[in-house]
Parts: structure tokens; sequence; C-alpha cells
């Protein structure tokens, strides 16, 4: 199940990452992103990862349960995030 759980983490924070780069991009924010996208984007992924911690952590019935132990695993789901996002962007948002 923790494969599935990780599988899920990376492909909705990627594309969280995503929408959240785009907005931070958009003209309603006064600091200029859109300067550095692929920084925005790492940055972003970052933090998504640490929500999805936050989440499994959540659970009051089975405490702390998170699927992510080593630091290898937080690296590999932020390298997952960031990937993701830039499919995401490149497929939907560019057309290519």
């Amino acid at each position: 199940m923790q494969v599935i759980d990780f599988i899920q983490v990376i492909l909705v924070g990627g594309v969280a990452t995503t929408i959240a780069v785009q907005f931070l991009k958009s003209n309603f924010i006064p600091v200029q992103f859109e300067k550095y996208p692929r920084l925005t984007a790492f940055g972003v992924s970052v933090l998504a990862t640490v929500v999805a911690v936050w989440q499994q952590c959540q659970n009051i019935v089975t405490g702390c349960q998170s699927l992510l132990q080593q630091p290898l695993d937080y690296a590999a789901a932020v390298a997952g995030i960031f990937l993701i996002a830039v499919v995401t962007y490149n497929a939907v948002l560019r057309g290519k």
C-alpha cells in the first residue's frame, strides 16, 4: 500500500505544483516569480512534500505513519513531484 500512496503523493503533488507555480506567475502576486520558474517549481515541490508528510501524520488512530522515512525518500518525493510538474506543464500548458 505504501507504493500506491507514494505514487499518489507524487502525482497529486506534481499537478498541484504546476497549478501553484502558474498562480505565482500571474499578476495577482506582486513578486516576480516568472523570472525563475524552475526555481519556483522546485521550492513549491519541497513545500508539497512537507504538506504530504504532514497530511500522513494527521491520522489520530494510527499516529504518524509517514511513507517517507529516510532522507532519500524525501529527495525522491521532491524529485518526483518536480518531474511531474515539469511534464504536466509541458503537456498541458505548452501543448507539447
